[in-house]
């Protein structure tokens, strides 16, 4: 792949840390990630944008380190080769939070990022698909979600001594957006990876080149232990696990998750321990 040779200049984010683009930069991301690799003037043609505007955005999407371009003269043709341009991985991830943000049709959204992993699963950063065990099986994940065959959390046995608004949330996820939750963590883990690509965020696993366990990380992590975007725990596990179970690799690495979160928060509880007995001594 070659290079930019104009400045780089990352995107601002917004709170959620999705780049903030244009409606024509965006057009132009979420086609080269459902469709792939392309040259300027079929983007020119399928976004229905001039072939000079797409020129300044492909442009800019370089300098913002979210595209980049190979040169091919296939079939041979005199003059210089032509470019083919397609996602960075941190291009890959930005559309991915582009489309979350964007959800109006979760079904639809979650049909176009499977199209999306498909088509960058032997790109360049192509690891990080076919190594993450959540990308790799997201199509299996919504399947399961979307379907009726798992324990609804409103026949928990703990189900009547929630609070109210436990019940409102849970019973609207059941029953309106059951599939909520995983797309969370996917923009979770999206946001994450975005910022290891865009900053060079330091990680021992992005380091040692597993990026794709460190996708996994993120992810099963906001689903083991929850955020300020998440649902209460431990409801939110019980109702996950029961999509997972059916698929054995999905759930190892599931309670992986789920074991190392329960070791975090036992060292946490030492370490509060050992300054209150500290403290109490005095």
């Amino acid at each position: 792949m070659h290079g930019n040779k104009t400045s780089q200049t990352p995107f601002k984010t917004d709170s959620t840390g999705c780049p903030i683009l244009n409606k024509n930069q965006e057009a132009v991301v979420l086609n080269l990630f459902e469709h792939g690799q392309s040259y300027g003037n079929a983007l020119a043609t399928i976004t229905n944008l001039e072939q000079q505007t797409v020129s300044a955005i492909i442009q800019r999407l370089e300098a913002g380190k979210l595209v980049c371009f190979s040169e091919y003269n296939n079939p041979p043709v005199k003059g210089a080769p032509r470019k083919m341009y397609s996602l960075t991985a941190a291009g890959f991830f930005a559309a991915i939070m582009v489309l979350l943000k964007n959800d109006d049709t979760p079904l639809d959204t979650a049909q176009v990022i499977e199209k999306g992993i498909s088509q960058y699963s032997t790109m360049q950063f192509g690891d990080i698909v076919c190594s993450s065990v959540f990308l790799n099986k997201w199509s299996i994940i919504i399947q399961k979600t979307k379907s009726s065959n798992y324990i609804l959390l409103s026949t928990s046995e703990n189900y009547h001594g929630w609070s109210e608004k436990q019940r409102v949330i849970f019973e609207t996820i059941e029953k309106k957006y059951p599939y909520g939750m995983w797309f969370l963590a996917l923009r979770l883990a999206s946001r994450e990876m975005y910022r290891l690509f865009i900053d060079g965020v330091e990680s021992t696993y992005a380091h040692e080149g597993d990026v794709g366990y460190y996708f996994d990380l993120i992810f099963g992590g906001f689903i083991a232990m929850g955020s300020e975007e998440g649902l209460l725990m431990p409801y939110q596990l019980d109702f996950c696990c029961s999509i997972l179970k059916d698929d054995d690799e999905l759930m190892s690495c599931m309670l992986c998750y789920i074991e190392e979160a329960n070791n975090f928060a036992k060292k946490a509880i030492e370490q509060y321990e050992a300054v209150i007995a500290k403290y109490h001594k005095k």
